[in-house]
């Protein structure tokens, strides 16, 4: 069984950065939206997987969510998570050098979604939302145990608190995004001696929906992926001191 990470944040606050430190012979990015990598050289780090080569990423939307886009092709939108989960199990079945695996800009799964079933009446449809979604973290759950998949999610304020954005408090009724992982970190920044700083919050202050196992990490880490995965090892391993933590 594989593990599922969450990093959550609001947008430029270093989610897609952390990505940068993984090998990425060890690493592959499902971009729900497509869009440049904000790090150096990721064009070089990241090919784009075709029908002819093999690489280590793929894009769900060609573009973004328009008109032209919907009437090309409906089908895309409203069948997205299944590109993913086929993605998912076609890496944990042949791919077996990937070691991590991105899916960024995960809300767009159920956003897009949406839209494209906008015009339908009834609640049903946010059921199936729910349950499409919860498909992917499903599917994430089950691949080689030597994967992580990380979700980087975009978030929103909720009655004062900082949580995984879904699409309002109907399809909140059906999935508690956060309850479905164990590790939950949230990304954000700060300016210090006029330098951004960004980081990751690992444990809920009250004002988010960030958590971790107790003595996994310290309060806060740098938003750095490969040192993630070194703290979650050490724990697992139970290597972890109290000077590391």
């Amino acid at each position: 069984m594989s593990q599922i990470v969450l990093i959550e944040g609001g947008s430029g606050t270093g989610k897609t950065t952390s990505i940068s430190t993984l090998p990425p012979e060890n690493t592959y990015v499902i971009s729900v939206i497509p869009k440049n990598l904000p790090f150096a050289n990721w064009k070089n780090m990241y090919k784009v997987s075709t029908p002819d080569v093999q690489g280590n990423r793929k894009i769900v939307f060609k573009s973004s969510f328009t008109t032209g886009a919907y009437k090309e092709d409906k089908a895309l939108f409203i069948n997205s998570t299944k590109v993913v989960t086929d993605t998912l199990q076609a890496i944990s079945e042949r791919l077996t050098n990937i070691k991590y695996v991105i899916i960024d800009d995960s809300q767009y799964l159920m956003a897009f979604e949406f839209m494209a079933r906008a015009r339908e009446k009834g609640f049903e449809k946010y059921n199936e939302l729910a349950q499409n979604f919860f498909d992917v973290l499903t599917t994430a759950q089950s691949l080689r145990e030597d994967i992580t998949v990380f979700f980087l999610h975009h978030t929103e304020i909720t009655e004062g608190i900082r949580k995984a954005k879904t699409l309002g408090k109907m399809l909140d009724n059906y999935l508690t995004l956060e309850g479905l992982f164990n590790i939950v970190l949230l990304s954000d920044s700060r300016k210090v001696n006029n330098r951004i700083e960004y980081f990751f919050i690992t444990n809920n202050d009250g004002t988010s929906t960030a958590k971790s196992p107790g003595g996994m990490f310290p309060s806060e880490i740098p938003n750095d992926l490969a040192l993630v995965m070194e703290k979650i090892n050490a724990y697992d391993e139970g290597t972890t001191t109290k000077g590391d933590a």
